[in-house]
């Protein structure tokens, strides 16, 4: 009850960075270099199925609302939508940008982070809390002329996008980029894309360096999903891994599709399996010899 007491007072303090509008990033607005050489490509709108056209029409209402789609007549590049279905049965408007923009970004990566190396990074900790970054890069300005390469294409028309898109190549690099930049002095934390992991011995402790995260977050004009947000827990989920006072274990769900994986009845099955222990090699000192003769 203390802690629900404190995480409410923190919560008002930090009223900016919870509310439920969309954040913006104070920072530069991210600026594409794209290739001269590379002509511009106009692609035409692909067919929305009819079953799920009413949730596009209310993702694309959302998303001009939210300001971060402007109606064009066109563009010099126009991409076609594709919309994967997220796990609540809500539909995330992506671009194919790997048909158009991505061709021509000359940009290189930001390199995304090791997960092992991430994890030994968190160090030990008794009390945990977890972040999460709503709409992710969503949150980050660009300038007019990147707004204008990354138009969409739609039954409804061409949108030009104000704010940095899902499926651009360079979008998760760029991201992580910035949030490593952002938390970067302070210690027991570790960002991976639009998730924060806290760790720290004593409650007090995790108070000093989950304020000193969301002050940062405050000043930056970015803001969190709280519904997403665990804050003073004993153990936390990360990239498939349970991290609480006794360290790093596997999650019972990924342990079971291990243990209950069919036997591999072929080459391409084979390194579906073994794919599915590369995950955990951490845990897994002899699986090299073990695994030899299977390669």
């Amino acid at each position: 009850e203390q802690t629900q007491d404190d995480v409410r007072r923190l919560e008002e303090e930090f009223r900016d960075v919870f509310s439920s509008e969309l954040g913006k990033y104070k920072g530069t607005p991210i600026a594409f270099s794209l290739d001269p050489n590379i002509a511009p490509i106009r692609l035409k709108p692909r067919r929305v199925p009819f079953a799920i056209r009413p949730k596009v029409e209310e993702q694309l209402d959302k998303l001009i609302k939210q300001g971060i789609l402007e109606p064009v007549d066109h563009a010099r590049w126009e991409t076609p939508i594709v919309t994967p279905i997220k796990p609540d049965g809500s539909i995330r408007i992506c671009a194919d940008y790997k048909t158009t923009l991505n061709r021509a970004l000359q940009q290189s990566a930001y390199p995304v982070p090791v997960v092992q190396h991430l994890l030994h990074s968190i160090g030990r900790g008794t009390i945990f809390a977890k972040l999460d970054l709503a709409q992710a890069y969503q949150q980050l300005p660009v300038d007019e002329a990147t707004a204008e390469a990354q138009t969409i294409v739609t039954h409804r028309g061409a949108f030009k996008c104000k704010r940095l898109q899902f499926g651009i190549s360079i979008a998760p690099g760029l991201f992580q980029g910035i949030m490593e930049r952002l938390l970067l002095d302070i210690p027991g934390v570790v960002p991976y894309f639009d998730d924060v992991i806290i760790a720290a011995s004593s409650k007090a402790q995790l108070w000093t360096r989950l304020r000193a995260v969301l002050s940062r977050f405050q000043e930056a004009g970015l803001k969190l999903k709280r519904n997403k947000c665990h804050i003073g827990v004993p153990e936390v989920e990360f990239l498939g891994f349970l991290i609480n006072a006794s360290g790093i274990s596997p999650t019972p769900s990924k342990l079971k599709a291990i243990k209950e994986a069919p036997s591999p009845k072929d080459k391409a099955e084979l390194q579906a399996f073994l794919g599915l222990l590369n995950f955990y090699n951490l845990f897994l000192p002899q699986k090299a010899t073990i695994a030899e003769p299977l390669h």
